[in-house]
This record gives C-alpha cells, structure tokens and sequence, in this order.
C-alpha cells in the first residue's frame, strides 16, 4: 500500500468514526433511538390527523354536556361508557399539538356545551422546549373563551409519562413545571384546572407502570380512574 493510499484511508476511517460519534450524539439528544424512531414515525400522523379532522368536523352539531378536547390520550377513552349520564361529544385527535386545536375549536361551535374539557401539550413537548409551549397556552385559553362564551372551561393537567417502560425522551420535571405554570393561568381568568398528576403518577412522579405499554398511553384502570376526577369535577361544577 502507498503511503498516500494508505494516509487517505486513515483519514477516511477518522472522518466516518467521527460521523458516527456525531450521529450517536444526536440520537442521545434527542432521547435515544427509541424516541427517534417515535419521531419520525410521527411524520405519518399528518394524513390521517386531517382526515379524522374533517370527519370530527361534520358531525352532528347537537348540544352536548361535555365536549372532550385534546390528543390520542382523550381520543382513545370510551367516555360515553365510562360517564353514564352525560352527553358527551370526545374530539381528540391523535398526534394532536396545541396550535392545531386552537386552530380548529370554531369546527365545535355549535354543540355548545357545558363543560369543555381540554389536555393538550404532551406532543409538543417531542419537538419543542416547555417554553415554546407556554407562550402558547394564553393564546388558546383566549380562543377558547371566545368560541365557547357560555360553557364551564376546565383545563386538566398535563400527564406524567414513565421513562422505565419505554424512554420518551420527556422530563417529568419539566412537566410538572409546565403544569404548576398552566394552572397559575387557568385561575388566573377565572376558569378551572383539574389536577390529574397525584392519581397518575408513583411515589417517583412517574406514570404508573401498570396504567401504561409504552410509558405514554393509557389503559383501562387508568381511564377509569381518569372519568372518576371528571364526574366529581362535573358534579362540583354543577352545584356552583
């Protein structure tokens, strides 16, 4: 092997060493591979999140009792069945971010309900810092009180996730921050805050590891638990 040959294959070996160390450290940044991959797995939710947008849209506008707002964690609860007694309208979408519900709240206008629910937030926080985040939060409490004049709002709070069942790259520190933030807003102008994070989380501030598969979604003990806080907060809102 020439010296030449040979000076250009080390050189070869030091630039692709040092590309991988660069790629390692990008996927350490971004939470490790298994958030990468949930990432870019992501990319595919823009399809259907404006096809179920559409459908969601044209439903019947009768009047509700509670109106349901948020991403695939309320999108996935069997309401209807686990609050008996209620109207109720569920119009979570799954991979749903805070600038995307603002934007379509005017789509629900007409149901009118009597109590709007919302979670929102835990998608953003994939992709952006908290503080991107709470800039926005003013911003849809301001529409929501504009498209639903008459109805009770009740912001719920953020939830835990557990980075031991499966990593997602999010701090529940920042969340608990984000949620202490969210609620000094919410009484600030008069509206409701139901905090959900002491029935969700363990003894470490984690989502409980046997309310969730995948440290994020929920199961069935979990939204049971979670329709429990909305009817009392319903029923105390009623008497007010």
């Amino acid at each position: 092997m020439t010296p030449s040959i040979k000076t250009w294959l080390i050189i070869s070996l030091i630039i692709n060493f040092a590309g991988i160390v660069a790629l390692a450290g990008v996927i350490w940044w971004m939470g490790g591979l298994e958030q990468v991959l949930t990432k870019f797995n992501r990319r595919g939710l823009s399809q259907e999140y404006e096809l179920m947008r559409n459908q969601l849209a044209m439903l019947p506008t009768d009047s509700v009792d509670i109106l349901l707002l948020g991403n695939s964690l309320t999108n996935h609860g069997a309401w209807e069945e686990w609050l008996p007694g209620y109207s109720i309208a569920n119009r979570g979408i799954s991979g749903e971010g805070i600038e995307g519900l603002t934007d379509r709240l005017e789509d629900y206008q007409a149901l009118a309900p009597g109590l709007v629910f919302t979670m929102i937030g835990i998608n953003d926080l994939f992709y952006h810092e908290p503080s991107w985040l709470k800039e926005r939060f003013p911003t849809l409490l301001a529409r929501l009180q504009k498209t639903y004049p008459q109805s009770k709002l009740v912001f719920q709070s953020i939830l835990p996730v557990n980075n031991s069942v499966m990593n997602t790259g999010l701090s529940n520190q920042s969340i608990a921050k984000l949620n202490k933030e969210l609620e000094a807003l919410v009484k600030e102008n008069g509206h409701h805050f139901l905090d959900l994070s002491n029935g969700f989380q363990d003894s470490e501030g984690n989502l409980k590891s046997s309310w969730t598969n995948d440290g994020l979604h929920l199961n069935g003990p979990a939204y049971q638990f979670w329709a429990g806080q909305i009817r009392k907060i319903a029923e105390q809102i009623g008497k007010e």
